[in-house]
């Protein structure tokens, strides 16, 4: 017979039942550490915090309305009801339609008191119509007051509710182009305070010679068209403070150069920063620079000239010369519009053929001392810089008849903005990145020139 197995040893059952023990407390520490886990604010906060989220994005919207409307009321109030149309009264009609028939005042005033009368008695009864079956209504004739065009009416076939338009050839017809016919009853008493003529007949020759004055007023009609050029940084890479070192350089000697380009440089850095907020501001800095400099027209040829050869002629860009060539052969007139000083631009303003500069003056005086003719380091007049560009190239468009609708103009800068805005063509010359950023917003073309 088989033999029996053999039992367990004492020292076995002790082992496994020392190892479930151990495996029992591992198993209470993590249920343990869980709960903890789960009851701990950073466990709480995880747990809320998508649903938080998703109650604020489903509420953004509504949020968002109440808050516009909350302001809306706080600004405006609260919403008004629109106005509701008012129909035109037949006293009213009949008014207007006198009025242009050319009927005399008295008619008129007769009109006017009839229509008081119905106005007071629909305040009192306004179940009561205000119009008058018995009221005869004025017969509407061809002769109109001129006034205001509104192309071509045909007043003999107008009815009660106002003029049909049509089209009718001008040399057919017996009134004049300028009528002015009106469907609104506040305007039967406006029209006559606009005017400030009472409405009268007019015969076949007051509107022969009404038209003969139209037709004069159509020939002076501007036809003449301007390019405008900004000058350093878009017909040349230059800068109005450099224009006047190459000069200065000239007067120095080797000694005096040492001493005076450090501390010039560091005055350039003050420049930069008042240009930035304010270009006129930076002219009018940078004219003190010239005070006491002699200002006789042979000194001033002799700055101009050493400042063009060396340093402004080799500037130039040949582009912009091609391109103000070709303007000038389609009949455009050439206008330099810069913050550089007129008499040190002289030499480029006769190589671009330009027709007339608008640039920066600085202020003359005699010296008690010298008797010489000396600068002041005043500017003489406002600073041709920012919004001063567009004054001035106004006043030369009114008194020039030019057309700036048809008009171009050419900048580089931001103090260019403004004329830039004057004109129906603008463009921009190699720009840096925030005039760049301007061109691109606005969709004005960009030149690379430089």
């Amino acid at each position: 017979s088989p033999s029996p197995s053999p039992s367990p040893s004492p020292s076995a059952s002790a082992d496994e039942e020392e190892e479930n023990a151990t495996l029992a407390a591992d198993s209470r520490a993590t249920e343990v550490d869980a709960a903890a886990s789960a009851s701990s604010p950073r466990a709480r906060i995880a747990e809320t915090l998508p649903l938080i989220t998703r109650n604020v994005t489903s509420n953004a919207v509504s949020l968002r309305r109440g808050v516009e409307s909350a302001v809306s009321f706080v600004v405006n109030g609260s919403p008004k009801k629109p106005a509701s149309a008012r129909p035109v009264g037949r006293s009213a009609q009949a008014w207007i339609d006198a009025w242009a028939a050319g009927a005399p005042v008295t008619k008129l005033n007769a009109i006017k008191a009839n229509r008081d009368v119905e106005d007071e008695k629909e305040k009192q009864d306004p179940d009561v119509s205000n119009e008058s079956e018995d009221e005869p209504l004025p017969e509407v004739t061809t002769k109109a007051p001129p006034s205001f065009d509104l192309g071509d009416m045909d007043l003999a076939e107008s009815t009660p509710g106002g003029a049909k338009r049509i089209n009718v050839d001008p040399n057919e017809r017996d009134y004049p182009d300028s009528v002015f016919v009106s469907d609104d009853e506040a305007d039967q008493e406006a029209m006559e305070d606009v005017l400030g003529v009472k409405p009268k007949n007019y015969s076949l020759s007051d509107i022969t010679n009404m038209a003969e004055k139209t037709s004069d007023a159509a020939k002076k009609t501007k036809t003449k068209r301007a390019a405008f050029f900004d000058l350093d940084g878009t017909v040349a890479k230059s800068n109005v403070v450099f224009q006047y070192v190459a000069w200065r350089m000239s007067t120095l000697n080797a000694f005096q150069k040492m001493l005076w380009v450090p501390f010039y440089a560091v005055k350039c850095v003050l420049y930069l920063i008042v240009d930035k907020v304010s270009r006129s501001k930076f002219n009018q800095m940078f004219a003190l620079d010239f005070k006491g400099v002699v200002a006789s027209d042979s000194a001033k040829r002799e700055m101009a000239k050493i400042s063009y050869e060396s340093y402004l002629k080799k500037r130039v860009f040949p582009a912009a010369l091609e391109a103000i060539g070709v303007l000038k052969a389609q009949g455009f007139q050439i206008v330099l519009v810069t913050g550089s000083l007129d008499f040190m631009i002289a030499p480029i303003v006769a190589l671009i053929g330009a027709d007339h500069v608008v640039a920066n003056e600085l202020e003359t005086s005699t010296d008690e001392k010298t008797n010489e003719v000396v600068f002041t380091g005043k500017l003489n007049g406002a600073a041709v810089a920012d919004d001063e560009k567009r004054l001035r190239i106004l006043a030369y468009a009114a008194l020039n008849d030019v057309d700036l609708s048809a008009s171009r103009a050419y900048g580089d800068a931001l103090a260019d903005e403004a004329m830039l805005r004057t004109v129906g063509a603008p463009s921009v010359v190699s720009p840096k990145r925030d005039m760049r950023a301007k061109a691109e917003q606005e969709g004005w073309p960009i030149l690379e020139w430089a």
